[in-house]
Order: structure tokens, then C-alpha cells, then sequence
């Protein structure tokens, strides 16, 4: 069941990197994609960072998902990072956080990848009880 949940969510993503696009020839795109994705359930948030290779080869790149959170109940930083490989036009889900918002929560979400030391793409998002901003 896990299998066909991380297929359907690896499906969207790229569907939405494809709409990124707009109307540019993707198949011609060499330029790498990274994105976070979210999924809501009651109060119950899904945080999930994504990296879609489009330059030819594989690389040993690292990751770094942080997110912050400010509330009610004070300030939390919670940040997970770690190596991957990125293959040609192969999408790859790099980390996962499950949040649970009260109101009043804000989060800060971000995603950076890197080559060696150096930043080679980026993402952020904030969420605010019922918003989500980019």
C-alpha cells in the first residue's frame, strides 16, 4: 500500500513540476527542479522535500529540510539533512516531517540542496493555521 501512496505522490509532483513549466518544452528543460510538497488531514500535516535531476548523469548531492515552528507553546527547530544521489529525470522524495498545527502555529518550512558546500537550488513555504504561503 506504501508502495502505490509514494508512486501516486511521486506522480503529482511531477505533474506539478510539468505545470511549472508553463508551456516550456520540459523535455528540453536542463535545469533541476527541488520542491516541497504538503498533504493536510484534519490538523495533521504531511511535509514532504522533493529533487528532480534534469542535468545528464548522476550527482552526490545533500539535502537540508528545516522547519521552524512559533506558537502558543513556544519555538521549536527541527532539521533533517543527509546525502542522496540524483539520477537523470528521476524524481526522488529526500525527507518527510508530519506536523500537527494548533491555532495560533506558524511553520516555516525549508529545503536547500547542495553540491559539496555550495547551494545549488532551493524552496520555503510558511503555513499559517489554514494558509499556506510560498
Amino acid at each position: 500500500m506504501r508502495f502505490f501512496y509514494e508512486m501516486l505522490v511521486t506522480l503529482l509532483c511531477l505533474l506539478a513540476v510539468s505545470g511549472l513549466a508553463q508551456n516550456a518544452d520540459v523535455a528540453n528543460d536542463t535545469t533541476s527542479h527541488t520542491w516541497i510538497s504538503l498533504h493536510r488531514e484534519g490538523a495533521i500535516t504531511m511535509i514532504q522535500g522533493h529533487y528532480l535531476a534534469r542535468e545528464a548523469g548522476t550527482a552526490s548531492l545533500r539535502y537540508e529540510l528545516i522547519s521552524e515552528k512559533r506558537g502558543g507553546s513556544g519555538h521549536a527547530v527541527s532539521k533533517q539533512s543527509g546525502p542522496f544521489i540524483a539520477h537523470t529525470d528521476s524524481a526522488v522524495t529526500l525527507s518527510q516531517v508530519t506536523l500537527k498545527m494548533q491555532y495560533g502555529d506558524t511553520y516555516s518550512i525549508s529545503l536547500r540542496i547542495f553540491d559539496g558546500n555550495m547551494p545549488i537550488a532551493s524552496d520555503s513555504i510558511s503555513i499559517m493555521d489554514d494558509e499556506t504561503i510560498r
